[in-house]
């Protein structure tokens, strides 16, 4: 199968066009991680304002970033989706690029149109991230652990 030189040529030339890819994919398990543990904050965050006796007038207030907390949580879902879907894009990209190779077809489009889905979202999951860090700094985080 792989004894024809063309073939070896072919398949020479996809590795050298998944180290991109690669790359790629080592940026999406790095954003994946950080929503993630952004998501884990929130999450403790929204058990810390839960925990919060309705009689302690002191810190009662602090409740009322509940909903916002919520909609962090929200956008970081968003995030998590889209940079997991970025991953698996990103995966499929090379072993698109690895199969066409070996089945002799010219891997270009695929690994093209494939790239191009997952840079797009991998831009929205940045994006949506971008939006949960403008949002996620307010008043009620100074007082955070206050108690």
């Amino acid at each position: 199968m792989f004894n024809d030189a063309d073939t070896l040529d072919h398949l020479s030339q996809v590795i050298s066009h998944v180290i991109a890819p690669s790359f790629l994919l080592g940026g999406v398990i790095s954003l994946v991680t950080l929503v993630f543990s952004r998501m884990s904050a929130v999450v403790d965050r929204l058990r810390e304002l839960n925990a919060i006796p309705e009689k302690d007038k002191a810190r009662a207030w602090l409740r009322e970033d509940l909903p916002r907390q919520r909609r962090l949580l929200r956008l970081l879902r968003i995030a998590a989706i889209l940079s997991l879907a970025s991953g698996v894009a990103t995966a499929l990209l090379i072993i698109t690029g690895f199969t066409l190779a070996i089945l002799g077809h010219d891997h270009a489009p695929g690994m093209a149109y494939l790239f191009i889905l997952a840079m797009l979202l991998f831009i929205g999951a940045i994006a949506v991230l971008a939006v949960e860090a403008v949002n996620s700094v307010s008043e009620f985080d100074h007082h955070h652990g206050s108690g």
